[in-house]
């Protein structure tokens, strides 16, 4: 099931929308009106699809994304869609600090259609099941990664993020890093340091890659970067998890 939280100033076309969706046993629908009630849904619900429009106030739209674009909690994996004028979306683009958390924008005025191809597009995303540190942990322990490392925790982190935002690997360095810097506590800088580091034992260690079929993946012989190496195993783990 699709969980998918619609946050919209205009009761009217919102309520519309939801009752419209509802008849689809696929889609679990809830609304908001207000920046401090979507925040509280979104905290509570931990929706898959995030519809936002601009009657909430284009300021209040960028509060609203630039709260929840914290590093999720691991089973809290949301695409952002908003309804804007291509004013607001010039405005929005401007000032949003992570625009990249925007999967599209939907011109005005609102189109039931439009919106729904959209949801449609997402959803077979959801199929797969929730990734969470002890199914990577194994792998690593295989490649003789000490788990416990700051850097096999960025490096999970990394993993557990692109597999519910694969678009998010055209922004590894300045997105995901800064998300994980972020929930850490902690600097872009040593995110990236950190996960290079641990990467940097697999090109002096031999791998038998017969010991797992993933392993079959990688070029021991050259250096594997971060982005090979999380691309790799977060899409390994997305066709896993839809096969299971």
């Amino acid at each position: 099931m699709v969980k998918i939280l619609v946050a919209s100033a205009d009761v009217f076309n919102n309520q519309n929308f939801c009752n419209l969706l509802t008849n689809d046993n696929k889609f679990f629908i809830q609304n908001a009106f207000t920046v401090s009630d979507t925040l509280d849904k979104y905290a509570t619900m931990q929706p898959n699809v995030l519809i936002i429009g601009t009657s909430l106030g284009v300021s209040n739209c960028i509060e609203i994304i630039n709260k929840i674009s914290i590093f999720p909690n691991v089973s809290n994996n949301c695409y952002t869609i908003i309804v804007a004028t291509r004013q607001e979306t010039n405005n929005i683009i401007e000032q949003l600090q992570n625009f990249s958390r925007v999967y599209k924008i939907l011109d005005k005025p609102f189109n039931f259609s439009q919106a729904i191809d959209t949801i449609n597009e997402i959803a077979p995303i959801f199929i797969i099941n929730e990734l969470t540190f002890d199914d990577i942990r194994p792998i690593l322990l295989l490649l003789n990664i000490s788990v416990s490392s700051k850097g096999a925790i960025y490096l999970m982190s990394a993993i557990i993020i692109c597999y519910y935002y694969p678009f998010l690997l055209e922004n590894l360095e300045n997105d995901v890093y800064s998300r994980i810097a972020n929930y850490y506590n902690t600097t872009h800088d040593k995110v990236r340091e950190n996960i290079r580091n641990t990467l940097m034992t697999l090109d002096n260690s031999y791998i038998d890659a017969n010991k797992f079929q993933l392993f079959k993946l990688f070029d021991f012989k050259d250096n594997t970067t971060p982005k090979q190496f999380i691309e790799i195993v977060s899409t390994y783990f997305r066709q896993k998890k839809r096969n299971d």
